[in-house]
């Protein structure tokens, strides 16, 4: 298993202030929108720097079973070698997990953000944000059908008896520049 703290900072390292990565992609996508779905063209088009690392995008209509990552940001990338403990999910990895919310951002026709704490194979927990928005096909207007959905994650380690988001105390980022 790689080592997921280089990835995610530890809860003693430094507060969480993860929410700054998930409004810049928020931003992003509705700045790119102009009123319909956007699509995948126009917001890479909107420069996220290093947050791009902490993206990915996934097709719909070629995801048959399982997400089909079009885009996997560098270090987003890792959390597929990360797996969860105990119980069923002996074989879901982190990545597995954060992408279950695809299509939420579908049945809400709008960005969508979920908090999950995860404990690792380790032991180790994981508290992790999630964001995704729906994007259209290109060339397509007003009423666009979604057909692939971007998302982004951010989290932080913590102690296994932490199981709550904290405030965010400080002007640290995690996954991305301020």
């Amino acid at each position: 298993m790689p080592d997921v703290s280089r990835l995610f900072p530890s809860i003693n390292a430094q507060p969480m202030s993860d929410r700054r990565i998930i409004q810049r992609f928020v931003n992003a996508w509705a700045a790119s929108s102009r009123g319909s779905f956007p699509t995948w063209r126009q917001l890479r088009s909107i420069d996220l720097g290093s947050d791009w690392n902490w993206v990915y995008m996934v097709d719909l209509e070629r995801s048959v079973g399982y997400p089909h990552f079009e885009f996997l940001g560098a270090r987003l990338s890792e959390l597929a070698e990360v797996y969860l403990a105990g119980g069923g999910e002996w074989a879901v990895s982190v990545l597995d997990k954060v992408a279950d919310d695809i299509n939420a951002a579908v049945r809400e026709q709008g960005p969508n953000l979920r908090e999950d704490s995860l404990v690792l194979e380790d032991g180790r927990a994981l508290l992790v944000r999630c964001m995704t928005a729906p994007l259209s096909s290109e060339g397509e207007g007003m009423g666009a059908k979604i057909t692939k959905v971007a998302g982004v994650v951010s989290g932080r380690l913590a102690e296994l008896g932490e199981i709550a988001f904290g405030p965010v105390n400080d002007d640290s980022s995690l996954g991305g520049e301020t």
